[in-house]
């Protein structure tokens, strides 16, 4: 079975987006990004849904109820998975297992003390909460397992830091559910937005996926056809409100202040988040990472590269899976030619390997007017 989520280039599939470019480096052939196509295919993107978003992430919530045995869901306390959160309690839907990923000495956005409310609040006792460190050198040698970790055919997630979704998550629900159908719940992702001579499309940003590639048992709770329709729908309403007020429409301009991110979730049905500001500095911090470039020449900065403290204080440790870890970046920046095609296609001096400057976005969807 294949996943609803993955790269296509020449007729191949792949789940790991530098893999997929550097098959379009050989072959000449464009990336493509194929999200949920089947479904997607099927729906009249100019007619939103007259139900409300409250109304079809109820339903939503009620039909994955009733399609797996177990329901695991991945919650930060963000916007996107509190909205989620509540529309499972605020219903009674009951959820099997909360994991709830922490780093306060490196992520501080990732806040312990959400661990302590859920635990607190969270009303079905039935519900395991699971807490599990953002930085896990041990469990990330389950991705970093060779030097040439960021070449396998598998969803690659470029942090040192152990992703809400990747293989030790994956590992760990098999572990933990090996006899019953099970799926984890994450929020990814909100519709990117674009306006074409007064017409508008909507589609999606492959990097924020590069997480679940590959994966059976993740559902995408955003990604459902009638939910991604209504929320396509409210995100151009509200840019068509900032462009109607002379801001930018760029998603990446409004969500770079408190106000404009808040705005913008808010418009889109998303609840609060569970501590204000942390949704947004989550995002700024991933914005910074994923938008830095690596200097071709000079392997003395790789190093700082991904801005992660923990990276640095697990290489001064020596820690096996550090070391793998730079390795690993160091032999991609041997491969020059792939490296200089890389900058080349993004329109920049230097190669950006974090998430490639120029997005991939899956097939785009018309709006209408």
């Amino acid at each position: 079975m294949i996943a609803p989520l993955y790269y296509r280039v020449n007729g191949k599939i792949f789940y790991n987006e530098l893999l997929a470019q550097y098959e379009e480096f050989i072959t000449h052939n464009p990336v493509e990004f194929v999200c949920y196509d089947q479904e997607y295919d099927l729906v009249d993107w100019t007619q939103e849904p007259v139900e409300s978003m409250s109304q079809l992430m109820t339903q939503h919530a009620h039909r994955l109820r009733d399609k797996y045995q177990r329901l695991i869901l991945l919650w930060s306390g963000g916007t996107d998975s509190h909205t989620i959160y509540n529309t499972f309690v605020g219903n009674n839907i009951h959820i099997d297992e909360i994991i709830v990923m922490h780093d306060d000495q490196y992520e501080t956005f990732f806040e312990s003390s959400h661990v302590d409310w859920i635990r607190q609040h969270h009303p079905d006792v039935t519900t395991k909460i699971t807490a599990k460190p953002r930085f896990d050198p041990e469990g990330k040698a389950l991705t970093v397992n060779n030097e040439d970790w960021l070449f396998q055919n598998h969803s690659v997630m470029v942090k040192f830091g152990v992703g809400y979704v990747d293989r030790v998550l994956e590992r760990y629900c098999h572990d933990s559910y090996p006899s019953e159908s099970w799926a984890v719940i994450t929020g990814l992702e909100p519709p990117h937005i674009t306006c074409h001579n007064g017409v508008w499309y909507t589609s999606l940003v492959s990097r924020y996926f590069n997480a679940v590639m590959g994966f059976e048992n993740i559902e995408c709770f955003y990604l459902e056809p009638m939910i991604h329709l209504k929320q396509s729908h409210m995100a151009k309403r509200a840019l068509k409100m900032f462009q109607a007020k002379g801001a930018s429409i760029a998603r990446s301009d409004i969500i770079s202040t408190p106000i404009g991110y808040t705005a913008l979730s808010r418009m889109m049905g998303r609840d609060l988040e569970l501590t204000a500001g942390s949704s947004y500095r989550q995002k700024q911090e991933h914005m910074r990472f994923n938008s830095t470039a690596i200097e071709l020449d000079s392997f003395e900065k790789l190093l700082q590269v991904p801005a992660e403290p923990g990276l640095l204080a697990a290489i001064k440790q020596q820690h096996p899976t550090a070391q793998t870890y730079v390795k690993g970046l160091y032999n991609l920046l041997l491969e020059r030619d792939f490296c200089n095609f890389l900058a080349d296609k993004n329109h920049t001096k230097s190669a950006n390997l974090f998430a490639n400057g120029v997005p991939i976005t899956s097939k785009p969807r018309c709006l209408g007017n």
